[in-house]
């Protein structure tokens, strides 16, 4: 397989686990936690055959916006499915005590397929294509306003193209600590 359609696959695969997530009527949340509305886009770029590293503009519930830095790593997949880890760390700055602050972070773990792919002409064995994705929390991995989120369904839907831009919308909810 030639470089570029392993950076393509890699970027493609990384877009899928950032792409939007919609609402998971199921989802319910426990006490002292708030369902809250996510949605959003992501702008990724493949790079390495495994990796991908972008942008993420994110709403949180009705007013919060937050703009946030992802990285995604494969973690297997074949066949047209793909599975990532990745974590995002936002612009926003929590404080926890005087002195102590951090950015908010999550990771999700990520799983796709692609709805459309193909080759293209050029560059060589690059590929272009649909894909639709999954994320869930990973548990324990949040920071700032997502500490001690676990649940939650992120749905996404992207595209990728010949030079391996990936751009995702997503939609879906999580369980923020807090008041109902």
């Amino acid at each position: 397989m030639s470089r570029m359609r392993k950076l393509s696959t890699g970027a493609a695969l990384v877009v899928l686990g950032t792409l939007p997530v919609w609402a998971n009527a199921e989802l319910s949340c426990q006490p002292g936690e708030k369902l809250t509305r996510v949605s959003g886009k992501i702008f990724n770029n493949a790079v390495a055959s495994d990796k991908t590293l972008g942008t993420v503009h994110l709403r949180l519930g009705d007013d919060a916006k937050m703009k946030c830095g992802i990285v995604g790593q494969a973690t297997g997949g074949s066949g047209g499915s793909f599975q990532y880890v990745h974590t995002f760390v936002c612009d926003d700055r929590v404080t926890l005590a005087p002195g102590y602050s951090v950015h908010s972070q999550l990771t999700l773990n990520t799983v796709g397929a692609f709805t459309s792919l193909q080759a293209c002409s050029a560059p060589e064995g690059a590929i272009t294509g649909t894909f639709e994705e999954t994320s869930t929390p990973v548990p324990n991995t949040g920071r700032g306003v997502f500490t001690g989120v676990e649940r939650g369904t992120i749905k996404i839907k992207g595209t990728i193209g010949c030079l391996s831009a990936i751009d995702m919308s997503f939609s879906g909810e999580v369980c923020l600590p807090g008041p109902h």
